[in-house]
Order: structure tokens, then C-alpha cells, then sequence
């Protein structure tokens, strides 16, 4: 992924205002209006004393919105509403470092009806939080006196732990189709999402708490559903760009919505072990994996009838 240079607000503004300066130099102003008002006389729409009011007042209704991405500048035309919108996200997306991993407390809002194959692993009520790092996840699991903790690894293989002695592991040509369902929740990548936020939805700014700038976003009609996410709620520190919650709705097959909320609680560097399955079992455990397929199936069978 190509990395986005670091901009602030402040820099956007000047941004901004310099690009507006320079394409005012290009437009005359006064020869236009001439023009405009000869023609319309000439067709009897001006009457006397009248002159064409402020022509040029629908340009104070947009601002240019510059992104620098590999020292490309790309020119988008926004509202002004609009344009601090991404000028906050922007922000919040150059703030999140790739040398650390992030920690999030999450809660279940809604998740489809009881009929879904992904809805037996994870429920309404679970305690849960997740380490994530790119495509990779560690989540536990938490509901009553029982403790399941789930991940993706660099491969992008799901695997399992069902106590320290034994483990499930899958290749990702074969991973279950309601395991996939349920962990798709939690496959969340902050700096892929706000990319694609910044290309692909419509932005705007919500009343915020003191401190926390809020920005709503809604996918753009006729782009792509990215990672399934229909809309997105952040929370950003205003000092630090930090993102500190994020409210999302996510669409599954047959049009059902789940909504989850991601708290961040921690940010630090985990080992590269910490989303590999060997990593989380002892060193004699027993690994269920494409070979053992028959005892594999009957021990995730176990665990999402639980």
C-alpha cells in the first residue's frame, strides 16, 4: 500500500485557499459579466437598473479538496462541510501508525437473525476484544464461564484455540462458511478503512463532545460495498487525529445488517506469534487441522452449539 503523506487541517486550508487564488487569477471576472449581461438584453431578460447579481456567489459554495498520495496531488471538488470532513479523516488516517497494532473493546448492536450460520460463535452480550494488524486479527471471546479465542494469521488461516492443548486450524480455501461468516466481523484494517472512506463515501461532520471531532460516512450510491460496510460513525481525538471509536454497519448475504462498535483501549506492538496459532498453545498441543478434517468438524460443531 502506498503510503499517504502527512497532512493537517491547517495545511488542507491553505491547500485550499492557494488552489482558489490561482484559478481566480485564470477567470475574468468583469469581461464575463459583460458578456452574460449583453446576452440576456439583448434577449429582453434584463431590465433597467438591474445588474446580474454576484455570478460568481456559487463558487463560494465549493471548496478544492487536495490529497497527496505519493506526491500526486488529485483535485476534488467538495461542499465546504465536505471538504472538513475529509480533511478530518485525512488526519486520523496519517495518524495511524503501521509499526503499532491496535486494541479494540467491542459490542455486539445487531447481528442477523438466529437462522444465520455465522450466529452461534459469536452472540449479543459476548465480551469481546480484538488485536488487529492489517489482515490480521486475534479476538477473544467471552460469554459466561467460557473463553474462545479466534484469529487470522499473515496467511490469512483461521484458526482456533480450544484450550491450550488443542487448536483448530484451517487453510483459507476450506474455512466453514458460518466460521467465516461470524469472524468476518471482526476483520477490521483502520488504515484500509479510512482510505476507502476518504475515496468512496460521502462525508459529514456530526455534532461532536468536547475534544472529539465525529464524521459520519455513508457509501456513495454507485460505488462498491468495501469490506462490506455500509456506513461508518468515528469519534477522533481532536488533538492527537486518534481514532477512537468507530461505529460500523456492515451488510451480509441476503441484504441482513450487523452493527458493531469498536472502543480502542490500547495501541503497541504485538510478536508476530500472538496471531499465529502455534503461538497461543503449548508446544506439545495438538493441532486439528486439513488431515484430521473428521475431528476437527466435531469439535467446531461443539463449539458453536455451545
Amino acid at each position: 500500500m502506498n503510503e499517504k503523506l502527512p497532512i493537517s487541517p491547517d495545511q488542507i486550508d491553505e491547500l485550499v485557499r492557494s488552489a482558489l487564488r490561482a484559478d481566480a487569477q485564470t477567470v475574468d471576472a468583469a469581461s464575463m459579466e459583460v458578456a452574460i449581461n449583453e446576452r440576456r438584453a439583448r434577449s429582453g431578460q434584463i431590465h433597467k437598473g438591474r445588474q446580474t447579481p454576484g455570478i460568481f456567489k456559487w463558487v463560494a459554495a465549493a471548496a478544492i479538496f487536495l490529497t497527496v498520495t505519493s506526491g500526486v496531488i488529485t483535485y476534488v471538488v467538495l461542499t465546504a462541510p465536505s471538504a472538513n470532513a475529509h480533511a478530518i479523516v485525512t488526519s486520523a488516517h496519517s495518524a495511524l501508525r503501521e509499526d503499532l497494532d491496535r486494541c479494540y473493546q467491542v459490542e455486539l448492536v445487531k447481528l442477523p437473525s438466529t437462522r444465520s450460520r455465522g450466529g452461534a460463535f459469536v452472540q449479543i452480550g459476548d465480551k469481546v476484544t480484538l488485536w488487529t494488524r492489517g489482515d490480521r486479527f486475534r479476538v477473544q471471546v467471552v460469554r459466561s464461564d467460557q473463553e474462545l479465542l479466534w484469529g487470522q494469521d499473515e496467511s490469512k488461516r483461521i484458526w482456533g484455540v480450544i484450550d491450550t492443548n488443542r487448536g483448530l486450524l484451517f487453510e483459507q480455501d476450506e474455512i466453514p462458511l458460518r466460521l467465516h461468516e461470524a469472524l468476518f466481523l471482526f476483520n477490521l484494517d483502520a488504515r484500509r478503512l479510512t482510505e476507502e472512506v476518504l475515496r468512496d463515501y460521502d462525508l459529514v461532520v456530526e455534532s461532536s463532545s468536547p475534544g472529539r471531532k465525529t464524521v459520519r460516512a455513508t457509501r456513495k450510491r454507485r460505488s462498491p460495498i468495501v469490506m462490506g460496510i455500509g456506513s461508518v460513525r468515528m469519534e477522533i481525538d481532536e488533538k492527537t487525529n486518534a481514532i477512537l471509536r468507530l461505529e460500523v454497519s456492515r451488510t451480509m448475504r441476503k441484504a441482513e445488517v450487523m452493527k458493531i462498535n469498536f472502543t480502542l483501549i490500547d495501541e503497541k506492538r504485538l510478536d508476530d506469534r500472538d496471531y499465529q496459532l502455534a503461538g497461543n498453545l503449548d508446544s506439545d498441543a495438538e493441532v486439528f487441522g486439513r488431515d484430521q478434517n473428521r475431528q476437527r468438524r466435531r469439535l467446531l460443531k461443539q463449539l458453536s452449539d455451545d
